[in-house]
């Protein structure tokens, strides 16, 4: 590597051609870079629940919805049933609309003097207005209808919208949702009934969260960068040492970016932190190198020599640091979860690629920059006295230190005994968003917006039918509707055919299965069974339950499914098999293998780390001695997200992961600094010091440009941003305290130890 860097400085328009023309080969990829804010790259095709949740879907249909409300205290008037039959069917018109669900499109059973009939819930539109309260009387009847297409007082009316499968790479939804919102404005501009109208559903949510993620990239990504800026100037007082860590910055945010719309990559709610990430670390190993290029001209080396020392003082640390976070990246690589994976790989590229286009353009510019005497006249913050304060309180203050340290960290574990895993993607929004007021009028005006299904599996042709299928069934069915807010399946279907055919809803119900099953063969002798098709399939062998709740997170998720198989479990007999599903019962499992696995990659991480380090510095004890700060951070971010209420998911996940990656690059390089010294003093407390003197400008100046760079996230939109920016915040906090404090007395507690010198010529603290 001595060899490249000698090359780089001896050829320094040669390396800026190779970097442009890295750049340039990557660039392109920028236009096939897309958002993609949908849960799509929380799951693995391979995954056999993602499996199982696919097919169901295609004997059933999608479980996905766009919804439209539409309320009024005079939903009953002949003008608004009339206005609102013509919208429905404008929607179903609309290109991309594979149909419409409403009282005007649903069927219902009827039946007069004993005679059956099935015909749409609202055949006309009664002109007087004793009629209309008639027909808001039989819809409030029926109970298919209510909590599905009418809530329970009659004021507010649904209309379910399932959108087509896409062609190709189109974004359905989007379009969908786009002429929706056209034809709902022009409904309130043309309507002469005004009803309040309304949009809820997981598409809004993924375009609501794309528009917030669109946002934060152009508007706040340059104040991040003026951010930074600022706190390089204030620490360097120099133009091109300012200039320089942005350059470099936002050309390995371009070229990942680039590779990223090559790999078919996305920005998710997993990847959308990469920008800030990379924008900000590829920030900070400029600063290391200007630090130690301004100390050598400050030691009379000239501008020549003072680049080509570089080589002996930050380069292996620069290598070092590199190496070990794109290694602890690539380690999550193989996760099954796509999101996840193509996190890791956009992170592990991204800060390769920012260590080959600082190798590149930092020696060339210094080579071809300014002349030294113009760093030897900047007046730079004098730190000597924090430099001499630091030693004093590492000598002095040993137990002090100690004693806090131990208090913080008993403090940060009570936190994160408290961290709850939970993934809601309504959470993600602000509680005053137009995605969360919606909700809450959705879940007001029918109760609950959280949408999941049951599948009971028979394992036999026509199996449904059996009286003991249906013994079964009935009993799970009553389970849940005793538990949830809407349920809809088989069981009410066949019980309003009995009410019908019966003509008796008072019957007792000792043998409900026998008498469900007879009259459900006297309606299939006059009118077939497609009535059930949407709720059984084709060999109907199976079925499926669907249900609405209040439950927004992946916890309420998780716990509902544990009760819903601990019921069957204890209750139903062996000759079904009943399995939840739905988008979310799969995002609250994989938000719990996201959790297990952070924990093996964490674990990963640390041991990747510790042998390179013990590589590095010849002993396994550094080694692990090194990472004892680095782990601060992760358990101060984790105590303080059980303190805040904040909790684990898929997009907080990546904090402690990046943390400890954010760490490990001071770490090493306060390492290497102080190694270096003791080479050079004959003391531990003057080689401390000196390390100090050297290392504290970069490092104070690179943790406040991080610290303030992502605090910058308070002010998005999006919740999960916001959060994510105090996250990150407090974990380079707590990295910075850890390297200027724990770094430190840890070094000097061991200063025993022996063999330990990258050089081979002393051991760490001087001793040959």
């Amino acid at each position: 590597m001595q060899f490249v860097f000698q090359k780089i400085i001896a050829h320094p328009k040669g390396s800026l051609f190779l970097a442009g023309l890295l750049l340039l080969f990557l660039s392109p990829g920028l236009g096939k870079l897309e958002i993609d804010a949908s849960t799509r790259s929380l799951f693995s095709p391979d995954d056999e629940d993602v499996q199982y949740h696919r097919e169901v879907k295609e004997n059933f249909g999608s479980d996905s919805f766009i919804t439209v409300v539409a309320k009024s205290p005079e939903l009953f008037t002949s003008e608004t049933l009339s206005t609102l039959r013509q919208l429905s069917g404008e929607m179903e018109n609309i290109d991309g609309v594979a149909g419409v669900i409403s009282l005007f499109s649903i069927n219902a059973l009827h039946s007069v003097d004993g005679i059956l009939s099935i015909r749409p819930v609202i055949t006309e539109i009664p002109g007087k207005p004793e009629a209309l309260q008639q027909l808001r009387a039989e819809i409030l009847g029926e109970p298919l209808v209510i909590g599905l297409l009418l809530n329970e007082t009659g004021d507010a009316a649904a209309f379910h919208i399932e959108i087509a499968p896409p062609k190709g790479e189109e974004d359905i939804e989007r379009l969908v949702t786009g002429q929706i919102e056209m034809l709902l404005e022009n409904f309130h501009k043309s309507s002469v009934a005004n009803p309040e109208v309304y949009l809820v559903g997981a598409p809004l949510i993924k375009i609501a969260a794309t528009e917030y993620i669109l946002h934060d990239l152009v508007v706040l990504g340059p104040v991040v960068l003026l951010m930074i800026g600022g706190v390089i100037f204030f620490f360097y007082r120099s133009l091109l040492t300012t200039f320089l860590p942005l350059l470099t910055g936002i050309i390995s945010v371009l070229a990942t970016l680039g590779f990223m719309g090559f790999a078919g990559f996305s920005i998710n709610p997993f990847t959308s932190v990469i920008v800030v990430l990379i924008l900000v670390m590829g920030c900070t190993e400029d600063l290391h190198i200007l630090a130690e290029y301004s100390l050598g001209l400050r030691s009379n080396l000239s501008r020549e020599k003072a680049i080509s020392a570089l080589k002996r003082t930050v380069l292996n640390a620069l290598c070092l640091t590199s190496l070990t976070t794109v290694l602890g990246f690539a380690s999550i690589a193989p996760n099954p979860v796509t999101g996840l994976r193509q996190f890791a790989i956009a992170c592990a590229v991204g800060i390769f690629l920012n260590f080959v286009f600082t190798l590149l353009l930092v020696p060339a510019l210094l080579r071809l920059g300014p002349p030294a005497e113009s760093f030897l006249k900047l007046r730079e913050p004098n730190l000597q006295k924090i430099c001499d304060l630091l030693t004093s309180a590492i000598f002095r203050k040993r137990k002090l230190i100690a004693i806090a340290v131990l208090f913080f960290s008993v403090l940060a574990i009570l936190g994160a005994s408290r961290l709850q895993l939970d993934t809601s993607y309504l959470r993600f929004f602000p509680k005053h968003s137009e995605v969360g007021e919606v909700y809450q009028k959705f879940s007001r005006d029918f109760g609950g917006a959280s949408t999941f299904s049951v599948t009971i599996e028979t394992n036999r042709k026509s199996g449904i039918y059996k009286e003991s299928s249906l013994q079964q069934l009935t009993r799970l069915h009553d389970f849940l509707e005793s538990r949830y807010d809407h349920v809809l399946g088989v069981v009410d279907i066949l019980r309003d055919i009995d009410t019908v055919v019966t003509n008796d809803p008072e019957t007792a119900q000792s043998d409900e299965p026998h008498r469900l099953r007879n009259s459900w063969e006297k309606f299939t002798s006059q009118f077939g069974s497609f009535l059930l098709a949407p709720f059984v399939d084709h060999d109907q062998s199976r079925t499926i339950i669907r249900i609405r709740s209040l439950i927004r997170g992946s916890k309420g998720m998780r716990e509902a499914e544990q009760s819903i198989l601990q019921f069957v479990s204890t209750n139903l007999s062996d000759e079904v098999t009943v399995r939840v599903t739905g988008e979310r019962v799969l995002i609250s499992r994989i938000s719990d293998r996201i959790t297990r696995q952070l924990v093996v990659n964490l674990f990963v991480l640390w041991m990747v780390v510790t042998a390179l380090l013990s590589l590095f510095f010849r002993s396994m004890k550094i080694g692990f001695l090194a990472l004892i700060p680095n782990a601060l951070p992760i358990l101060a971010t984790f105590g303080y997200m059980g303190w805040a209420g904040i909790p684990l998911s898929t997009g907080t996940f990546s904090v402690a992961i990046v943390a400890f990656g954010i760490a490990v690059d001071d770490t090493i390089h306060f390492l290497t600094r102080f190694f270096h010294e003791s080479e050079r003093n004959t003391s531990i407390a003057e080689a401390l010091q000196k390390t100090f003197q050297s290392e504290i400008r970069p490092i104070l100046a690179t943790s406040t440009a991080l610290i303030l760079g992502y605090l910058v996230l308070l002010f998005s939109p999006f919740l999960v941003h916001q959060e994510t920016g105090i996250l990150f915040s407090i974990a380079i906090l707590a990295a910075l305290l850890a390297d200027l404090f724990v770094t430190p007395l840890l070094l000097v507690t061991a200063s025993g130890l022996s063999a330990i010198s990258p050089a081979g010529k002393a051991d760490a603290f001087g001793n040959h």
